[in-house]
């Protein structure tokens, strides 16, 4: 017996959940996050710079395998697109890559940091360059010091207002000093974690081959053809009219 639309829909619905809950990143969306950055081991930066590629609102952003030093699919036709033709250029402009940067984390429930969300904690927060200079100011800050410390570090308050490109502004706070829950205690392995939000070669290869089909121009492509076409026939002609003479 076939399954119903409705129990075939439940099923994708599922996947598309557990793909979402496995992604390994937080994305801070409009309001405030309050979150603990984990300690990473001593003298490691505590967040990793990541090339994150935008393929339109569709396919949406992909962490490029070129931060770790791994074959990239997006990356490898970024580059080429950028070496060739200037309609090539112009679609390499299209989804040209930014930096963002990762950090393991405890993210917490509420502001005030009472509750822990024990489903997203230990996942990576992605931040903007502009989040990672205020928080590199308040580790460097004396006053501030080491956030990741277990006992002695703070949790950080997030806020983002505005949702475009032209109105959104964040802001970042330090909480008071207190002792990070047990649990999350013991450092993590950030270059591990970050391999986990990495999709693999082949599936990154077709969401990029996706992109560029839908965005690629193809009135240039079929532009030399028609050339061809019509350089054939004027050889047709002039053979013709040298068999008259």
């Amino acid at each position: 017996m076939s399954e119903s639309l409705k129990e075939r829909l439940r099923k994708k619905r599922k996947k598309l959940a557990e793909r979402s809950a496995g992604s390994g990143v937080i994305f801070i969306k409009e309001g405030t996050l309050r979150i603990r950055i984990l300690p990473v081991g001593e003298d490691n930066d505590w967040a990793l710079e990541m090339t994150h590629f935008y393929l339109g609102p569709t396919i949406k952003g992909i962490f490029s395998a070129s931060s770790l030093g791994l074959p990239c699919p997006v990356m490898e036709a970024y580059e080429e697109l950028k070496a060739g033709s200037d309609s090539d250029k112009d679609l390499a402009k299209s989804f040209t890559p930014r930096k963002k940067y990762l950090v393991p984390a405890v993210i917490y429930e509420d502001e005030r940091g009472k509750k822990i969300d024990a489903d997203r904690s230990g996942q990576l927060v992605m931040l903007t360059p502009t989040i990672y200079g205020e928080i590199i100011d308040m580790f460097l800050d004396p006053d501030l010091g080491d956030f990741t410390d277990p006992k002695e570090g703070y949790d950080l308050k997030i806020k983002r207002t505005g949702s475009g490109k032209l109105d959104t502004e964040y802001t970042v706070s330090a909480m008071r000093p207190t002792p990070l829950a047990k649990e999350w205690a013991k450092e993590v392995d950030l270059n591990e974690l970050a391999k986990k939000v990495l999709i693999p070669y082949e599936d990154a290869k077709e969401k990029v081959e996706e992109f560029l089909l839908e965005n690629g121009d193809d009135e240039d492509e079929a532009a030399p053809k028609a050339k061809s076409k019509s350089k054939s026939k004027s050889k047709k002609k002039r053979k013709k009219s040298n068999g008259d003479m």
